[in-house]
């Protein structure tokens, strides 16, 4: 029994240290974000449908990753001008939403993916990720193992969409 404890606390604090877990994972509001980090103040963020005064993408097309159907992904002011820079490391406050349609349409999202840079240093681990579709929450903290395994080894440090937006 005692083996058992201490490997379910070595994975708690794994968990929590990094791949998506705990409250040290979660981010928090920072001063500096064009889109808020923290699942409540975000949530309500994308309810007002803030993030629709960002550059976007012309409308919904078919996601190239993994991100539930139809997509439209939008860019906050400080990735748009880091992009606009020809940039591939962004500055702490940068960010996106991409609004998930589904498949077949629809004209209001069931589902948001986020990432917002809330430290210092290069590479998918100095953001947090938020991801929802459809009244499931995928991802909710910084250094998300499901969104990092995607979004780290490219050319640009996480962004993946085409830009200039088309």
């Amino acid at each position: 029994m005692r083996r058992f404890s201490t490997i379910l606390g070595f994975s708690a604090a794994v968990y929590a240290a990094g791949c998506g877990g705990g409250s040290a994972s979660r981010g928090g509001d920072c001063a500096e974000c064009d889109v808020p980090n923290g699942r409540s103040s975000l949530e309500a963020f994308l309810d007002r449908a803030e993030h629709r005064g960002f550059a976007k993408e012309s409308g919904p097309h078919p996601s190239a990753g993994p991100h539930f159907g139809d997509v439209v992904a939008y860019v906050s002011p400080k990735l748009e001008e880091s992009l606009a820079g020809g940039n591939t490391t962004h500055p702490v406050g940068a960010g996106a939403v991409k609004e998930l349609f589904g498949r077949g349409g629809g004209t209001e999202p069931i589902g948001y993916t986020v990432y917002v840079k809330v430290r210092q240093g290069a590479g998918a681990e100095s953001y947090y990720w938020y991801e929802r579709f459809d009244g499931n929450q995928f991802a909710n903290g910084v250094a998300e193992g499901v969104c990092v395994g995607c979004h780290s080894g490219g050319e640009d440090e996480v962004v993946l969409s085409p830009y200039p937006l088309e």
